[in-house]
C-alpha cells in the first residue's frame, strides 16, 4: 500500500494539466524515492520527466514499489474538483496491483481565530471529496535519457517564455492552425537568445539580450542553434504555473532541454528533439 498526502491540490493539479495534451496516459511509480513519471508523448517527439521527492509530501508511506497505470484525461478531470488550497491524498489501500487509485479532497475551514492559533489538535475541514481512479494496464518501454552536457543554457521568466511562444504563433496561418508543420528558430549566442518564427503572415524576431540587469542570464560554452516545432513549444511553455523561472539547455543534435523546478528538489522536464529548418 501507499499513501501521499499533498499540503495544496494545486501541484499536481499543474503538473498533469502540463502534460496531459502530449500524453493521454502513463504509468507512475510510487517508491522509496517518491512520485516519479517518465513516458513519451505518442509522435515520439517529446519525452516527459518528473521527480516528486518524499520531502514535498506532508505525509508518505509506500511499503513497495508500485507502478499505477492511469489515464491523464480522467485524472485531470478528478484534479479540477479539488480547490487549488484543499489537502490532497493519494492512496491504494492493499498490495494488489489493479486496486483502484483513491482521491480524497479536504478543504479547510476558514476561520480567523484558527488562523490565529498556532497548535491544532486536528485540522477541520469544511468538505471532504473522494474518489476512485481505475487503473489501466499500460505496456511501455523502459526509456531513459543519461545526464547531458549542453553548449548553451539559458535562464528566464517561465512566463515570459510562455510569452515569446504565444507571440511567435500569431504569425501562423490563421486558418490551419497546424502548427506541426511550422518551425521556430532558436538562436543562443553570448551575448543574446533569438527567437525566429517564419509563417504564412510573415516573420516573427524576437530576441533578449544577456546584460547585467536582464531577467535572462546565459551560460554558453559554445553557440548553437536549433529549430523546434512551435505547436510543442507552445505545449511545453503551458507548465509556467508551475514555476516563476524556467531553464533551457541546448545542444548540437540533442534535444532541447526544458526545466521547471518544483519545490523542495521537485522537477518537471521536457526533453523536445530538434527538428531542420528551412535554413539548414
Amino acid at each position: 500500500m501507499f499513501e501521499l498526502q499533498f499540503e495544496k491540490a494545486t501541484t499536481l493539479k499543474k503538473i498533469i494539466d502540463a502534460i496531459k495534451d502530449l500524453v493521454k496516459s502513463c504509468n507512475i511509480d510510487i517508491s522509496s524515492s517518491g512520485l516519479n513519471l517518465e513516458t513519451m508523448d505518442v509522435s515520439h517527439v517529446t519525452y516527459i520527466k518528473v521527480h516528486l521527492p518524499i520531502g514535498m509530501f506532508e505525509k508518505f508511506t509506500c511499503t513497495r514499489k508500485h507502478i499505477l497505470g492511469v489515464n491523464l484525461t480522467a485524472l485531470s478531470k478528478i484534479l479540477q474538483c479539488a480547490d487549488n488550497n484543499d489537502v490532497l491524498i493519494m492512496k491504494v489501500q492493499d498490495d494488489d496491483d489493479d486496486s483502484d487509485i483513491l482521491f480524497s479532497f479536504k478543504s479547510p475551514v476558514e476561520d480567523e481565530e484558527k488562523k490565529k492559533k498556532k497548535k491544532k489538535e486536528k485540522p477541520d475541514f469544511k468538505r471532504v471529496s473522494e474518489f476512485s481512479l481505475k487503473q489501466m494496464s499500460i505496456e511501455m518501454e523502459h526509456l531513459s535519457i543519461p545526464e547531458q552536457e549542453y553548449n548553451a543554457e539559458v535562464t528566464m521568466p517561465s512566463k515570459e517564455f510562455a510569452t515569446v511562444c504565444r507571440d511567435l504563433n500569431v504569425i501562423t496561418d490563421i486558418e490551419n492552425r497546424n502548427a506541426t508543420n511550422w518551425v521556430a528558430s532558436i538562436h543562443v549566442q553570448k551575448s543574446r537568445i533569438h527567437f525566429n518564427m517564419r509563417g504564412d503572415a510573415g516573420v516573427a524576431n524576437i530576441q533578449y539580450k544577456n546584460t547585467k540587469n536582464s531577467a535572462v542570464s546565459i551560460v554558453l560554452r559554445c553557440e548553437v542553434e536549433q529549430g523546434f516545432s512551435l505547436r510543442y513549444l507552445l505545449y511545453l511553455a503551458r507548465a509556467n504555473t508551475l514555476s516563476p523561472t524556467v531553464y533551457l539547455f541546448f545542444g548540437e543534435n540533442k534535444p532541447m532541454m526544458v526545466e521547471y523546478l518544483i519545490e523542495t528538489g521537485g522537477y518537471l522536464r521536457y526533453y523536445l528533439a530538434p527538428i531542420a529548418t528551412d535554413d539548414d
